[in-house]
């Protein structure tokens, strides 16, 4: 879609280009000058506006795909050729314009979306995730057996009509303890979760980035590759939004103004998931797990609560919640109260709790700002307790290839640790 609109866009805007000037008659020499003044007038709003945002500005403090500022800069072209063209222009000319300037406008949209990579469909784009029917439902949300968690590699004998990939859904998930306004929490059931008998498997929360949608598609892209190499087996995932608005960051804590985040993710989201779905229901086997803002969320709340989550999966995330600009954090969330601010790290959880389990952290290569809160939280989580490991993900930025890249090693690192790793034999 972003290439079919591009070419829109370059065909719309070369007719308003040869109508510019027709009707005054100009000289063909005075239109071609007027066209490449506004042209390059146009780019260089467009690419001044990019710089301010992207580079001054950066609200969501994330490297920004240099390709975005072509879009800007083509962006600001079309819309003074438009604004050229109008000039004592005939109606239909002016209804031209307008949809040139809409055109380019969703163009740059789209293609700014495909550059990030993290909305790979229109659906996702606008936070909508697909929500199961009532006979969907029925065969994602599987009722609790009784058969306990041990090495579920070696007693699963994977049946015939093992479907080759798992299942993904929207549910919503009551705020019975928090009241947080959340939005629907994505769900990812593997191959093995589907099956009459299925055995219970480990339970894993992952929260997302900001802004952002709990989508389960990419967690679950990356574990049908794993259930495909493992029998089916995976854990189920239920993406929970730790956010409410995509525009706000609640900072991974109760308050008044966002709402109970933490006692959602770690008390509604927790007890629905083991009340719903066949998952282990002790904290033995349990994840929690993050990108972005939700790696940050991933790390206070393991520190907080090892009984309930023993592994703990930060994909570039900061080392706590609005590390990156600690001071509006300070302000927005805990309205100037450091030691309450304080009380919501990482390092000071770890420091009164004992711990044990598996600790995960990854961060594109390209990103030294994450690759070092990464390393800093490897060491915190190495001195409470935790088995941890570090990872870059080669080449990687701060979206997609992180995204992947991290759950690729996380997985890795985690299967053998829940027993999910089929053995395999010369």
């Amino acid at each position: 879609m972003p290439y079919a609109l591009l070419v829109l866009s370059g065909v719309l805007t070369g007719v308003l280009i040869t109508q510019v000037g027709l009707r005054q008659r100009q000289d063909p020499h005075r239109r071609l000058v007027g066209v490449l003044v506004a042209l390059c007038i146009g780019e260089a709003i467009g690419a001044l506006v990019f710089w301010v945002v992207a580079v001054g500005w950066n609200p969501f403090g994330i490297p920004v795909p240099r390709s975005i500022a072509a879009y800007a800069a083509g962006f600001g072209g079309s819309v003074a050729i438009a604004a050229l063209s109008i000039h004592r222009a005939r109606w239909w000319r002016a209804l031209l314009a307008a949809l040139t300037v809409g055109v380019v406008l969703v163009t740059g949209t789209l293609a700014s979306s495909a550059a990030f990579g993290v909305n790979p469909t229109l659906g996702s784009l606008f936070g909508v995730t697909p929500t199961s029917n009532a006979a969907d439902q029925t065969a994602l949300v599987r009722p609790v057996t009784t058969k306990p968690v041990t090495d579920i590699a070696k007693s699963w004998t994977p049946p015939r009509g093992l479907p080759k990939h798992g299942k993904t859904s929207s549910v919503k998930i009551p705020a019975r303890h928090s009241g947080f306004h959340a939005r629907d929490a994505g769900l990812y059931l593997p191959p093995a979760a589907l099956m009459p008998n299925a055995p219970r498997l480990p339970l894993m929360i992952l929260m997302m980035g900001q802004p952002g949608n709990p989508d389960p598609q990419y967690v679950g892209s990356v574990l049908d590759q794993f259930a495909a190499r493992n029998h089916g087996l995976a854990p189920i995932v239920v993406v929970a939004d730790q956010l409410g608005d995509p525009t706000q960051d609640p900072g991974c804590t109760d308050t008044a103004h966002f709402g109970e985040v933490e006692t959602y993710i770690t008390v509604d989201v927790l007890d629905w998931a083991r009340q719903h779905l066949n998952v282990d229901p002790s904290g033995s086997t349990t994840t929690i797990a993050g990108y972005s803002n939700g790696g940050a969320c991933a790390m206070l709340f393991a520190s907080k609560y090892p009984d309930d989550f023993r592994n703990v999966v930060d994909i570039s995330g900061e080392l706590f919640p609005g590390a990156e600009d600690p001071a509006a954090m300070l302000d927005s969330v805990f309205a100037g109260n450091q030691a309450a601010y304080d009380a919501q790290k990482p390092a000071t959880n770890l420091a009164g709790h004992a711990h044990s389990g598996l600790a995960i952290f990854t961060a594109g290569s390209n990103d030294p700002f994450y690759v070092q809160s990464g390393q800093q939280a490897q060491k915190l989580f190495q001195q409470a307790g935790f088995e941890t490991e570090f990872a870059e993900v080669p080449n990687g930025g701060h979206v997609l290839g992180a995204i992947y890249g991290g759950f690729n090693i996380a997985f890795s690192a985690l299967y053998p640790s829940l027993g999910l790793k089929v053995a395999v034999h010369p």
